[in-house]
């Protein structure tokens, strides 16, 4: 079998994992909805290569280049790793 063949149905099986997940991510959202209406600011905290995990998803909700969109009260708690690794 091809690495391109292998490549696709790993991605295939990883996207039909993902149907399974499909009332968790919906539950999540609407909590993150709820609180961005609300004004309130939403805290997001990874450790290690789940970091920059964090500082990703933050930064997409302050917007993406080349978009006009409001920034949203999103922040990355990953700014100081020694503290992350004391209380985690």
């Amino acid at each position: 079998m091809s690495e391109v063949k292998k490549s696709l149905i790993e991605g295939a099986k990883a996207c039909a994992h993902l149907l399974d997940k499909v009332e968790a991510a919906e539950h999540v959202s609407n909590i993150l909805r709820s609180a961005l209406k609300e004004g309130r600011t939403v805290f997001i905290m990874g450790y290690g290569q789940l970091g920059f995990v964090a500082h990703h998803i933050a930064s997409e909700f302050e917007g993406s280049i080349g978009e006009n969109r409001e920034t949203l009260p999103v922040v990355a708690l990953t700014d100081d790793n020694r503290l992350l690794a004391m209380v985690g």
